[in-house]
């Protein structure tokens, strides 16, 4: 089991549940932005042992200020006339996983980098439209440039 498995693991134990429920009951808004909805319990520093966390290592933050702080950002969902829907998904995805690379701090997995192959080669370029050739390529330049 990796690490990031027994790290989801840890985060169905009822200690986390009940350290989460009661750090945000405390606090009651996000700590960033002070939204009163979708809270949840962030880890801004990490004890050897998890089940060792105390409040003081928590922040409450609203769903959209967790994932910014664990380096997510939410790109606008584009449709792009004349293409399928998993066409936009993908660029979507694509375009989300660039700026991650560009915030610093994520580097592209093996994963990453199959299903990025998988793309190019389901969505090919035609003659006038390069479009996922284009996004695909930019992408792993970018990841290139800055995890060399």
């Amino acid at each position: 089991m990796t690490g990031k498995q027994r790290y989801r693991e840890f985060l169905k134990s009822e200690f986390w549940k009940e350290l989460s429920r009661r750090k945000r009951d405390l606090v009651g808004k996000c700590e960033e932005c002070g939204s009163t909805t979708n809270l949840q319990s962030h880890h801004h520093e990490y004890p050897k042992d998890w089940y060792e966390t105390t409040l003081e290592q928590l922040q409450v933050l609203c769903r959209e200020c967790h994932r910014k702080a664990h380096g997510f950002v939410v790109v606008p969902f584009h449709l792009y006339s004349g293409r399928d829907y998993g066409f936009c998904r993908t660029i979507h995805w694509v375009d989300s996983l660039t700026l991650r690379i560009g915030g610093g701090g994520y580097k592209l997995s093996p994963r990453d980098r199959r299903y990025l192959r998988l793309v190019a080669e389901r969505y090919p370029a035609k003659k006038h439209d390069g479009c996922m050739v284009f996004h695909v390529s930019n992408c792993i330049a970018f990841d290139l440039l800055l995890n060399p």
